[in-house]
């Protein structure tokens, strides 16, 4: 927030609203974005761009990544374990011939079975916009830290972003915006699933 309002370093929504994502379009310089982002940035042909770690914190002296839980799973009070099971078994097959993992992988943009991604994803054939060190794709495994997931992630997700956007928006501090989020994901986690 502050390198929007103070800094004047990072765009407002206003200024790079309308043309997509900002890093692809060349607006920005710079993007701290997750691993993965790294499929969608694959049709950059106006400019080179490459991938590198997160900095260390400062004050711990460590460097973390983030890591995230899959979407794809069965509840275990689930009614349709075995439908449920079919689909995963399919989605994820390990087959290369799986026409339903491939329509999965396109309409999702970015979901790969898993057993046959490393071997045929784009970015390790060696596409022209691959950036040169992609393997940090990988090697940021070694400092995963697992975040916590919760019931109501999605809820929770869009009062963060609201409070977020007030902040961005110079309608209330980053404190007090940080300190609504999380009065409102707390009321979320504590009211339990439903």
């Amino acid at each position: 927030v502050d390198a929007i309002l103070k800094d004047g370093i990072a765009p407002k929504a206003q200024d790079v609203q309308g043309i997509g994502d900002p890093f692809d379009a060349g607006k920005i310089a710079i993007a701290v974005q997750p691993s993965w982002n790294i499929y969608w940035h694959r049709n950059i042909e106006s400019f080179k761009y490459d991938m590198t770690f997160v900095p260390k914190d400062p004050k711990t002296g460590k460097r973390v990544t983030p890591c995230y839980g899959g979407w794809f799973v069965i509840a275990k009070n689930s009614q349709h374990k075995d439908e449920a099971w079919a689909v995963l078994n399919t989605a994820l097959s390990p087959a290369e011939d799986n026409e339903t993992a491939k329509k999965l992988m396109a309409a999702y943009g970015c979901h790969f079975p898993v057993k046959w991604a490393t071997k045929e994803d784009w970015f390790l054939r060696g596409v022209p916009q691959r950036p040169e060190h992609w393997q940090v794709c990988f090697e940021n495994l070694a400092y995963a830290v697992a975040t916590p997931r919760l019931w109501g992630f999605r809820e929770w997700r869009a009062k963060l972003q609201q409070e977020f956007d007030a902040a961005v928006a110079g309608e209330i501090g980053v404190k007090e915006a940080l300190n609504n989020a999380a009065a409102a994901i707390q009321e979320i986690i504590d009211r339990g699933p439903m």
